[in-house]
Order: C-alpha cells, then sequence, then structure tokens
C-alpha cells in the first residue's frame, strides 16, 4: 500500500510539472517564467526564411521562390523562378556569394525590443514594443515587428521562434489567383 502511494504522489506531481511547461520542446522544469527567461540580449545562431510566390491565369503560371539561411555568422541566399506560358517552360535559379550576418535581439522586460543586425560591415537598428499574442497565462506566441512567432522553445540560455503566414487570392471570375507563403525559423542563445 505505501509503495502504491508513492508511486501515485510521482504520476501526480510528474504530471503538474509537465503542465508547467508551455512550448513544445521546453525544459521539463524551469524555476523562471517565461516573462523572465524571455529578456534579455539573443544572439542569432541559426536562421532560415523562405518565400514562395505562384500566380496562375488563363493557364500561364509564374512561380518564384527565395530562401535566406543563416549559421554561424554566415549567410546563404538563394532565388529560384519558373514560368510557363504557352506550354513552354523556362526556369533560373541564382545563388548569391555567402556573406556575414550577425544579428543580436534585446527584448526588455518593460515590453521593448531592439534588433542589432550587422551585414557584412553595414550596421542597421529595428526596434519597437514586443508583446505576447496569446492569453497571459499561455505565452506560446510572441510579437516582435508585427511578425507573429511560436515560442517552440524557451530556455535560460535558448530561444527558437517559428512563423507562417499564407495567402491565397483569386483576382477575378477568369481564374487569376496567386498563393504565398513566407515560412521563418531563428534559433538564438543568450548572450552573457
Amino acid at each position: 500500500m505505501k509503495t502504491l502511494r508513492i508511486l501515485m504522489t510521482i504520476v501526480v506531481v510528474a504530471t503538474l510539472f509537465q503542465s508547467c511547461k508551455k512550448g513544445e520542446n521546453d525544459p521539463f522544469l524551469s524555476l523562471k517564467t517565461r516573462d523572465a527567461r524571455i529578456t534579455g540580449d539573443w544572439e542569432l545562431t541559426y536562421g532560415n526564411e523562405t518565400y514562395t510566390y505562384t500566380e496562375n491565369y488563363q493557364g500561364d503560371t509564374y512561380e518564384e521562390s527565395a530562401s535566406l539561411i543563416v549559421e554561424n555568422g554566415i549567410a546563404n541566399e538563394t532565388e529560384w523562378y519558373s514560368y510557363t506560358m504557352n506550354g513552354v517552360n523556362e526556369t533560373d535559379s541564382y545563388s548569391y556569394d555567402p556573406y556575414s550576418y550577425e544579428e543580436i535581439t534585446t527584448i526588455e522586460k518593460n515590453g521593448d525590443y531592439s534588433v542589432n543586425a550587422t551585414v557584412e560591415n553595414s550596421k542597421s537598428t529595428n526596434s519597437g514594443n514586443w508583446y505576447w499574442f496569446d492569453t497571459a497565462k499561455k505565452k506560446t506566441q510572441l510579437v516582435i515587428g508585427g511578425m507573429i512567432y511560436y515560442v517552440d522553445r524557451l530556455t535560460n540560455k535558448e530561444l527558437v521562434l517559428k512563423a507562417e503566414e499564407f495567402e491565397q487570392v483569386k483576382y477575378n471570375e477568369d481564374g487569376e489567383q496567386y498563393l504565398e507563403s513566407y515560412s521563418i525559423e531563428k534559433r538564438f542563445e543568450k548572450k552573457k
């Protein structure tokens, strides 16, 4: 009987701690709140942004896609185009020379944020307000710079943000339409 009580206590405690976990890949247990963990200076260690666009009109198709991958301070960018007109398909792609890219995102407790980026030797800053998009209790979606990010992982030292946008529009009865999508994944390490 005593063994059963101990086992039940372990199950209940494990279930309670698991319910404290907000993001899918968050740590099992954290002694800091999500607000305390999200604030600080975050250095981008990996980023993947992909954009696709497709337009159809009276049997003709135009497609384009662009990808930017940043890893260990080096950015690689590629573009791809394809169009079909009167049954003839043309395709082209282009890869840019790799270049240096650094990004530091600062998230303040008072709701301010700034993104400082350095591309080669050119620096830029973007700043504004951040906030939790979903309920104050969940805190799994974050708004920075007008973009809604899903907080996939948040620890004291690691932050993973993901975002996806999708739009499909039909212009008129002739069937002209376009489809546009955008996805982002950013991984950060907290600066010391």
